[in-house]
């Protein structure tokens, strides 16, 4: 009899390890632990069918269905929270990742900004003229002022000249022109002179370069940009007048046609 309890007694510890891993299988982390208990149960239970092959099995093989079952559930529980979690991480990450993009491209929008020479300037304010302006005073070649930019920064920067060396901006005038040639010409624009209606005199020595030589029936098309030193506004500047050089190669030295000097002077309000 005692023999026959004890055999029972596996099946019963077998039966208490089962029901503690069915129980805690279905919480999360903890259902590490049950399934600990679960396997216990699983080797307690194969153990009592084995040992009470000649008596009733009915609790070992209950305790062996328990701790299999509560297997089961821990691997399914565990594979729902992951996918859970990941699911809220990915929404997550979405969102920040939503979140910076706008950002990013909020500040990018408000930040406006104005390029001379690689260097980035702050600018407050802006305003762009359509001029319309055209000098056919040249046979050779027709120029275009087709608008005007003005630049006001949101504080004054140093500005390194080639010409003038080093002085404060507030401002840019960025020129657009159009150059177009009835022969093959050398022209500079971007190498010209802007003088302002506020006295000041400056000439165009970025990195812009798209002028030089070019050919009879070609149009190119391109921006001059030069500092401002005074400029309270970017409406406050209304007349300009705008002077480069230009001419053709010639073997007829009575020709005096071959150099031109572009003096152009025009209202931005017009």
């Amino acid at each position: 009899m005692e023999k026959t309890n004890e055999k029972k007694l596996v099946g019963i510890i077998a039966l208490v390890f089962a029901i503690l891993g069915l129980v805690l299988s279905w919480v999360p982390i903890v259902n590490n632990i049950a399934a600990v208990f679960a396997v216990i149960g699983i080797i307690l239970g194969v153990i009592a069918l084995i040992i009470n092959r000649k008596n009733k099995k009915t609790i070992a093989l209950v305790s062996t269905i328990l701790a299999i079952v509560s297997i089961i559930i821990v691997l399914v529980t565990q594979s729902i929270y992951s996918h859970a979690v990941d699911t809220v991480r990915t929404s997550t990450s979405t969102a920040s990742s939503s979140t910076k993009s706008s950002s990013s491209l909020s500040s990018e929008t408000d930040k406006n900004t104005i390029e001379v020479n690689y260097t980035d300037y702050d600018v407050k304010d802006s305003k762009t003229y359509t001029v319309n302006y055209t000098d056919n005073t040249w046979s050779a070649a027709n120029v275009k002022i087709n608008s005007v930019t003005v630049y006001k920064l949101a504080k004054a920067y140093t500005y390194d000249s080639a010409n003038d060396g080093k002085f404060n901006v507030n401002g840019f005038v960025r020129l657009n022109v159009s150059v177009s040639p009835s022969r093959d010409v050398q022209m500079f624009p971007t190498q010209g002179t802007l003088v302002l209606d506020n006295g000041e005199q400056h000439e165009a020595d970025s990195t812009e370069s798209w002028d030089g030589d070019i050919s009879s029936g070609a149009t190119k098309t391109g921006d001059i940009t030069i500092p401002v030193s005074d400029l309270a506004a970017a409406n406050s500047i209304n007349n300009l007048r705008f002077k480069f050089d230009s001419f053709y190669d010639t073997d007829d030295y009575d020709d005096d046609n071959s150099n031109h000097d572009y003096d152009m002077s025009f209202n931005l309000n017009n």
